[in-house]
């Protein structure tokens, strides 16, 4: 009879019974959205679709995707070229699918681009989409 065995079962046999207790439920810190300068429906769609201040998922509606695009569009700074690179690494900072929200924010006007996919930059502010 090999004791130490024996000894590991019985550890082992006396732990099957303790249930592993539930992680505990991550409360969203939303004091960033409280802190925007934005209208209530909008600080609702922030609060459903992101998480500490990334994005969970992309919007179903036009509508909600409109507000993410508008709270993503500020994280650029006007007058500043950005190529593909930046773009990309800046948007990976709220949300994986970054090739996405790059390129609605092109197509709902939030970013301009040069031909060829060369440099984005913000669209000016009397040309912003509302």
């Amino acid at each position: 009879m090999n004791k130490k065995r024996l000894a590991e079962f019985k550890a082992y046999a006396a732990k099957v019974d303790i249930l592993p207790q539930p992680p505990e439920e991550e409360i969203s810190d939303n004091a960033w959205i409280d802190a925007l300068d934005c209208e209530m429906n909008d600080k609702k769609v922030l609060i459903d679709y992101t998480f500490n201040g990334r994005l969970t998922k992309i919007p179903d509606t036009e509508a909600d995707e409109m507000v993410i695009l508008r709270w993503l569009a500020t994280k650029f700074q006007g007058g500043m070229r950005y190529n593909e690179k930046q773009i990309n690494a800046m948007i990976s900072e709220f949300y994986g699918d970054y090739a996405s929200l790059r390129r609605n924010l092109v197509e709902y006007g939030f970013m301009r681009r040069e031909r060829g996919g060369g440099d984005y930059w913000l669209t000016p502010e009397n040309e912003q989409v509302g």
